[in-house]
């Protein structure tokens, strides 16, 4: 299967990438939702990509923080993708839905991080496959008590 001229492999819903697609090179970023263009990417379908998978590299931050990630458009706090320390580099993956424009949000909580993002698959808006605009709270207790406040 090709999309836009990429080699893809089908597994289940998840359409992988034969090569990763660098979206957004090695910046810093700051603690504002920085938007990624992806349906934009001659690797990727315009209106077929409901969600993608993300690689988030962060590195050379001046302090500890996090990365959090959301789907452009959405006003939520995101869900943190990667935690990094001080000058030391660390990377995690994230499922994320492709919000307006065909675009993800991201943002670091602290220390301008070089922040490096790289799709490595896509699911098609047609799947069953639901990916949530919320990160769901993982600890119930808590969560119920911030809603009553």
């Amino acid at each position: 299967m090709t999309a836009g001229g990429a080699e893809t492999a089908k597994g289940g819903d998840l359409v992988s990438l034969s090569k990763p697609l660098t979206v957004r090179g090695s910046k810093t970023l700051g603690s504002s939702w920085s938007s990624v263009a992806i349906t934009t990417q001659k690797s990727l379908p315009d209106a077929l990509a409901g969600s993608v998978l993300v690689s988030v590299k962060a590195s050379g931050a001046k302090k500890s923080g996090s990365v959090s990630i959301r789907a452009k458009g959405y006003t939520g706090s995101g869900a943190v993708v990667v935690s990094y320390r001080k000058t030391a580099s660390a990377t995690n993956l994230s499922l994320v839905k492709v919000g307006l424009g065909g675009a993800i949000q991201v943002r670091a909580s602290a220390g301008s991080p070089k922040v490096l993002v790289k799709v490595l698959g896509w699911v098609p808006t047609t799947s069953a496959l639901v990916v949530p605009e919320k990160a769901p709270c993982s600890r119930p207790s808590r969560c119920r008590s911030r809603r009553r406040r």
